[in-house]
Parts: structure tokens; C-alpha cells; sequence
């Protein structure tokens, strides 16, 4: 296949816990390779101390030059955390 050049465009990304929250959290979100088509999408950890455990929805926007919006990638995800004590 070929790559979309994604050259003058911006991308974005959250996650809410369903898909009518207005309750967000921002994913940092970057083009990595504009040429190639790849971005790159992370949450640090001070961003995922507050996160509880469930399931989550997300999506990914580009955005070009004209301020159009495009939905490019949507899914679901989970996040649990565990403890592991010693004794």
C-alpha cells in the first residue's frame, strides 16, 4: 500500500472512558515521520498514576491545514493495575 504524507497536518489523541465523556485524558501525540505516514502516541506516568482500572475508548485526529478534523483510528483498550506484595 502507499503511506498518506502527513506533511502540514497535526495529530491529537484522547481516551474517555466511554465514548459521550466530556472527560479526557490527552495522549502527548506527534507526527514521527510525515513522509512515511507514522505518529506516535504515549502517556507518561504522571498521567497514568490517576488513570483507575476498566476499559477505556480512544481515538486518534489528524488535522490538516484547513482545519479540517479526520478520525483516522478509534478502539478500545483496558488498563488494570496490580500490586505485588513480598513477605
Amino acid at each position: 500500500g502507499t503511506f498518506l504524507n502527513l506533511n502540514n497536518y497535526t495529530v491529537t489523541s484522547q481516551m474517555r472512558k466511554w465514548a459521550g465523556s466530556s472527560s479526557a485524558v490527552s495522549f502527548a501525540s506527534t507526527v514521527t515521520d510525515a513522509d512515511n505516514g507514522q505518529i506516535q502516541i504515549s502517556l507518561g506516568s504522571t498521567q497514568t498514576v490517576d488513570i483507575k482500572s476498566g476499559r477505556y475508548v480512544y481515538d486518534v485526529l489528524l488535522e490538516d491545514a484547513g482545519g479540517f478534523k479526520y478520525k483516522v483510528v478509534e478502539g478500545m483498550w483496558g488498563f488494570w493495575w496490580s500490586l505485588i506484595f513480598a513477605v
